[in-house]
Parts: C-alpha cells; structure tokens; sequence
C-alpha cells in the first residue's frame, strides 16, 4: 500500500472500514459513499454529539492490503487506528471469523473510542452465536459484541450495537449510508433523513427557478411543473424499483440541460454547472442504492451517465474514474452471459467512451482504447447490423479516433478512418430519412473530413467533401429551422467552403461561402444574444473575410472585417475574460490587421496592431515580436 503512517504524523480519518477482504465489494462502496457526500447545509457548523459538524466527512481509510503472517497488527494500521474518528464494521460471518477485524475493533476500543464503533451488516444473522447451532451464521466479530477493560482486553459484558443493514430486504443502500453518516457526525438518523430530504426539495426548487432564466421556460409556474414531473417520474420509479423509469426521467432532464445553447454562455456557466451538477447527483443516488448481480447492468449505465456528466462539466478524472467503473461492471456482466451481444456492444461503446475521455485528458492511452473498441466492434459486424443505433456508434468512434490519430501526425491513417465514419454516416440516412440526428452527424464527418483534406493540400477532395457538407445542411435547415446546432453546423462547413477556395485562388467563391456563413452567424446571434460562443464564430468570419481581401491586395476593403472582428472579441473578452479562444482569435485578427496597415504605410497604427496580436498571443510565437520589432523600426 502507497500510503504510508506513523502514530506521530497520521492525518485524521473521519473513519477507519474494517472488513474481511471477502466483502471488500462492500468495503469499497461504503468508502466511495463516504468520502463524496455531501453534508445538508443546515447541519453544518451546528454541534453534534461528537462536536461542530464539518462541511464533508473527510478520508476514508481502507485498507486493501491482506495483513501478514504475524503476531500483530502492522504499525500502519496501529497508527491508522489512532489516526480515526470512527470504525466501522463491515459485518459478516467471514469478518467474524476474521483474526484480524476483530484484532482492529478491539485495538479501536482500547484507544478509548468504543463509542464510535458503527456496524453495517452485508451477510449472515446478528447475534447468531447464541445459538450453537447456529454459530456459524453470526456476522458480529465477538471483538463488537463485548466491551474491553482499562488493560484493552475483551470481556463478559455483552456491548449494545445499532447496525446498518444492507441484507436484501432491510435498509437499503440509501438508508444503511445515512445512518453510518448519522453515526460519524453524531446526530440522529431521522433528523438526519430529514435533512436529506429537505436538501433535495430545495435543490429541485432552486434548478426550477433557475431554469426560467437558463432555459427559456416563460413562467416560474411552467419551470416548477417541468421539474416537478421529472421528480414524481424519478420516486415513483424508485417506489417501483424500476430503474429503467428513473433513468429515463433523468435522462430528459440531462438532456435539456446539456443541449441549451443560453446555458452556455459566460453568465450562466455556473448554473449550467449546477444544473449538471443535479443530474449527476441522481445517478450517484442510483449507483448508491445498487447491489446484487441482478442490477449490474443498470448499476453500469450509471456509471456511464455518469462519466458522460462528468466529462460536459469539464471533471475529466471524474469522467475516467466512471467510465471505468462501468467498463468494469460490464465485463462482469459479460463474463456470466458471453453470448450476449447488448452486454458486448456495450462494453465496446464505454471503452470508445474512454478513448473520448482519455483524449480530451491528452493522455496518449486513448489510442489503445480507440482500438480496443473498434475491434470490439468490428467483432459485432456492426457496419451491416440492422440496428442504426449501433451503426451510429461505429461511426462516431471512427470519427472521434480518426481525429485522434490526425493529431498523432498520421494524416493518411486519419483520412482513411474519417472517410468511413461519412460513408456510414450517409448510409445511416438512407436507412432512416426521418431521422435527422443521421443527417445532422452527416454534417459533423463533412466539416472534419474536409478540415483534414485542407491542412494535407488535397484541396480539390476538401472542396467536394465541405459543399457534401454544405449539401446537407442546406436540406437539413428548412427541416430545423430554429435548431441552432443545425445551424451552426451549416455554417461551419460554408466556413470549410470558403477557406478551401481561398486556397485554390476561387476569390469569388470563397466570398459566397463566408457571407452565407456569417448571415447564419448574426442570425444566431440575433437570435441568442447572450450566447458568446456564437459571437466568437461570427467574429472569426469577419476576419476570414478581411483575410480574404487581403490576400487579393485589397488592403483597404480588408480593414472595415477586422474592424468589426477586433471590436467584437474585445467586446466579448470585457464580459469574459478567460475566454482563451477569443484572446487568440484577436491575436490572429490583429496580426492580419498589421499586415495590410503596414501594407498602406500606415506606420503607427501597424505598430499598434501588431502590439495587440503580441500582448493577446497565448502561443508565445517570436514571429509576432518580430513583425512588431520590424513595424517600429519602420516609424
């Protein structure tokens, strides 16, 4: 074990788990439980039985490690032990046999704390040993059934214990939790539910009013009757054990919240993140509450939820942590059911869901996850599978991988595995005309395979690929009107358009393309006025535009598109100033501008531009300090 303590310098523990490594499932749940609850506000600060009750419990110690062959407890453990506000017990008939639980209980007890032991039973029959025909059924290590004396020795006197149960049938997971917690803090159980209960409400109600600002709901009265239908779909699943109902209502809830383009925008990040926030918070709920082999593959989707939260609110390490948990569940599952091909295709989609997150994490990992996951799938025969969401799938992990590989500097093998993901994608369409997501993704693979064929010179086969692109949205619009992925989406392959015929020297026609794509943009703009993302898009057609003229030597009509495009950025980095896109588009705009003011000898106004596009360059690229070097020599 990594960890390393001493009795002198160990870091306090809210609690030491002690456990038989027989229900170490048990052990490490409990400990992930722990660490991550959240205590109810209006329990903080205020004294429990053991003093002020903090924000969060704190560490959790687990040991993970079987103890030796020997006479006694390791130092670390001793020093853990003394380290520990509480034990808890996982109880069991394997811990009761355990040498070693009991040795913990009794050292935890002589240390003058036996009023902070805590029991939560997972097998067996508490107090069973009565019974000597029963003895082999008790779950309470006889450390925990008596009390020690001054000299930190077991005795006759029989100890009162009030345990968790998470037997089926008894307290469940939610309740079994709370009442460790109520036993680590020091207060009530039912206060404590209470509390939890009363914590929930107020969250619902607060992402109700919230949501009247974030997402466009007209009344507080309207918010409010959305959410409230999402909660009674949520507990009446729960009160029917129907997991599947549940995540269904959450799922409707997520996805409203992920997709809402004013939820993006600089002054609504943070409820954006509260509200993510709260979706993820039912998962974890879900996961709390599952046990037994018979719910794996919910408890897996859970995880996958939860990874898929995780990685839109930005906590990678989250998102790695949870998809690997649901990676980990479904192979158990496959590994009882190998003939399953849902259990299969699942495993494969989580792990090109990792590949995703370990990218987005720039870990160099993810191309062993891409590639599991495309022989995964390949292994399914999914290119010609009758079910278009599995085809779907394929398609988007070659697109993602293809990506990847691109940015591993081997263009060729990106091209080959982009150009898939649009030929599937396009047969996706054809399959199902109604259904204009397909078309939608079909948009997605044109802009990137078209981006690739512009950055390696194969600017005839860009061209082709982007007006593809533009092709389908232009059919796709009138279908979406209002959707502003769809339109964002067509402008951003008229922007491919555009660039490409630049580079081929079609001056004409690279015009058309960037004034279709910012007459998309203002219209968006127009549309969602606090939406800054899109403000940046059109910022950045303004400054294609003025490139455009540039590169014809008409300097002059550049100057007015980079006029609007500086003016634009500097108006969005005053209401967002991290904003690190934006601070480059303006470096790149202003060194564009100081090359066509240098170009019409207007001296002291290139040294002011080019001064911009170095104090705003987060790249720091010398060629900057040097145009700028250069543009004050020439005053």
């Amino acid at each position: 074990m990594a960890l390393k303590l001493s009795p002198q310098d160990a870091p306090a523990f809210c609690a030491f788990i002690s456990y038989s490594h027989a229900d170490e499932r048990h052990a490490a749940w409990l400990q992930k439980a722990l660490e991550r609850w959240k205590v109810p506000r209006r329990l903080v600060g205020s004294e429990g039985r053991f003093g002020p009750i903090p924000e969060r419990l704190g560490k959790v110690f687990l040991d993970r490690d079987e103890l030796p062959s020997a006479s006694s407890l390791t130092d670390e453990i001793q020093a853990a032990l003394a380290a520990s506000e509480t034990l808890v017990v996982i109880c069991s008939p394997a811990a009761a046999r355990s040498r070693w639980v009991n040795e913990e209980i009794r050292s935890f007890k002589a240390l003058g704390k036996a009023q902070r032991v805590l029991a939560m039973i997972v097998d067996g029959e508490p107090w069973a040993s009565d019974q000597p025909d029963r003895a082999d059924e008790e779950c309470f290590p006889k450390a925990l059934r008596y009390t020690v004396d001054a000299a930190g020795e077991l005795t006759l006197e029989r100890t009162e214990l009030i345990a968790a149960d998470l037997r089926p049938g008894k307290d469940g997971k939610q309740a079994a939790l709370l009442k460790i917690v109520a036993g680590i803090l020091g207060v009530g159980f039912d206060a404590l539910r209470q509390r939890e209960a009363q914590r929930r409400q107020r969250r619902l109600a607060a992402v109700a009013a919230a949501a009247v600002v974030g997402m466009g709901i007209t009344s507080l009265l309207a918010a409010s009757a959305w959410f409230a239908r999402i909660e009674a779909d949520v507990q009446r699943a729960k009160a029917e054990a129907n997991f599947d109902l549940a995540r269904d209502a959450v799922d409707r809830y997520l996805t409203r919240v992920a997709e809402n383009p004013e939820l993006k925008t600089s002054g609504l990040t943070t409820l954006r993140r509260q509200l993510l926030e709260t979706a993820r918070e039912f998962y974890q709920d879900f996961a709390s509450r599952q046990d037994g082999e018979e719910i794996t593959a919910e408890l897996a989707h859970a995880h996958h939820r939860l990874a898929n939260i995780s990685r839109i609110m930005g906590d990678l390490d989250v998102a790695e942590a949870e998809v690997r948990l649901a990676i980990d569940n479904t192979e158990q599952l496959l590994a009882r059911e190998p003939q399953d091909e849902l259990h299969a295709f699942n495993l494969a989609n989580m792990t090109s869901e990792l590949g995703l997150v370990l990218a987005d994490r720039g870990k160099p990992e993810a191309g062993a996850a891409y590639a599991e996951a495309l022989e995964r799938m390949e292994a399914l025969d999914l290119r010609r599978s009758d079910n278009l969401f599995r085809r779907s799938a394929l398609a988007s992990l070659l697109d993602n991988y293809g990506q990847w590989i691109e940015s591993q500097g081997r263009p060729a093998e990106a091209e080959t595995r982009l150009l898939e993901a649009l030929r599937l994608r396009q047969g996706l369409v054809l399959a199902d005309p109604d259904n204009l997501a397909y078309q939608g993704l079909v948009i997605y693979s044109a802009i990137n395979l078209s981006a690739l064929y512009g950055r390696t010179g194969q600017l005839e086969a860009g061209r082709d690929t982007a007006r593809l692109g533009v092709d389908q949205g232009e059919a796709l619009l009138p279908r979406q009107p209002d959707n502003p992925e769809t339109r964002i989406s067509l402008s951003a392959a008229y922007e491919n358009l555009g660039g490409i015929e630049m580079l081929l020297e079609n001056y004409d026609a690279s015009a058309a393309a960037y004034d279709r794509s910012r007459e998309l943009k203002a219209a968006l703009v127009m549309d969602h006025p606090a939406v800054l993302d899109y403000r940046l898009k059109l910022a950045g057609t303004y400054t294609n535009l003025g490139e455009l003229a540039s590169r014809q030597a008409n300097h002059q009509d550049a100057l007015p598109w980079y006029d609007q495009s500086t003016e634009l950025l500097r108006w969005i980095l005053g209401r967002s100033p991290d904003m690190a896109l934006a601070r480059f588009y303006l470096s790149y705009t202003c060194g564009w501008q100081g090359r066509a003011l240098d170009a019409l000898a207007r001296r002291t106004e290139a040294v002011d531009a080019w001064q911009c596009a170095v104090e705003n360059d987060p790249t720091g690229d010398a060629s900057l300090v040097e145009s700028l070097e250069a543009a004050r020599a020439r005053l």
